[in-house]
């Protein structure tokens, strides 16, 4: 039985997800996020947020308050005293890409930015994920932050 349960466990993890991606398509993808950051752009900012994590946080637990869920998602630590502070997504001034770093070498990816806002600059960190779309192997990136 362990044999079949190993097997499962390799094809669902290398497989379930479709066409791998590269640190590319992810540095492509956190981009294009960045940028509708910057612009204040709340259906482009959403469109980056992976499905199920925006039907669980958005949907359910703030009741499709767009408002808190995008100033929560881009919440962090402050550089100057490490604390952790909430921010208005509509005063960010800047925003860049710290880090991309592979989790455990398959198509998700830690994404960390450094935020500017006239009164704060703070560090977050996203995790990209890549799901496959339906029954075609082809796949979509969304941003994941906190649950709860």
């Amino acid at each position: 039985m362990k044999p079949l349960v190993i097997f499962f466990f390799i094809s669902l993890n290398t497989f379930s997800f479709g066409q791998l991606r590269t640190i590319e398509d992810a540095r492509i993808f956190s981009v294009t996020f960045k940028d509708a950051v910057i612009s204040h752009n709340e259906d482009e900012i959403i469109k980056h947020i992976d499905t199920y994590y925006k039907k669980q946080q958005l949907g359910k637990l703030l009741k499709g308050n767009k408002d808190q869920f995008i100033n929560e998602l881009l919440s962090g630590f402050s550089n100057d005293s490490e604390e952790y502070i909430t921010i208005d997504y509509k005063t960010i001034t800047g925003m860049t890409i710290s880090s991309i770093e592979n989790e455990e070498s398959n198509d998700n990816w830690d994404v960390n930015f450094q935020i500017t806002t006239p009164e704060n600059t703070i560090n977050i960190s996203l995790f990209l994920i890549s799901k496959r779309k339906g029954k075609s192997m082809k796949t979509k990136l969304g941003f994941v932050g906190g649950f709860g």
